[in-house]
């Protein structure tokens, strides 16, 4: 809030005014919601929802399960170990050992998780085996390693 404000109350009323002080206590509420949530799961899922419906929308294509094994399995990134299956024809990408996520599909090289705003793209060799892929989210790049199944 301006100073401006406080010294006019002062200089025309000689104290503050209501409404100076209902804008002081929403300015200091706001900001102690804000410095509390910031960063927070709770943060980023109420900025996702807030801002979902200026995102582009994604067409969702169906896998077969043969366009759909090469992705399968073990990831190592730096936000931890991921593991992608497939139940039921449904894909999931589980991280850390949490809670599956279901996955859509966008095409056979690129998955994106259906609750968050986290896309995957996957390079195949001449062979039909993931190479190399990435995780983007919100300005962050991953780089995901492929584990070998014993």
């Amino acid at each position: 809030m301006e100073p401006v404000v406080l010294i006019y109350d002062f200089i025309t009323l000689r104290r503050l005014h209501k409404i100076t002080w209902i804008g002081i206590a929403v300015i200091i509420i706001l900001q102690l919601t804000v410095t509390t949530v910031w960063g927070s799961p709770l943060w980023y899922k109420s900025m996702f929802n807030l801002t979902a419906p200026l995102m582009e929308k994604v067409i969702e294509v169906n896998l077969s399960d043969a366009q759909t094994d090469p992705l399968l399995g073990d990831y190592e990134s730096p936000i931890g170990k991921m593991t992608i299956s497939r139940d039921s024809g449904k894909i999931y990408l589980q991280f850390n050992g949490d809670e599956k996520l279901e996955m859509g599909a966008r095409s056979e090289n690129e998955l994106f998780l259906n609750i968050e705003s986290m896309n995957f793209y996957f390079v195949k060799g001449p062979d039909g085996k993931v190479t190399e892929a990435t995780a983007k989210q919100v300005g962050q790049i991953y780089k995901m390693v492929k584990l070998e199944r014993p």
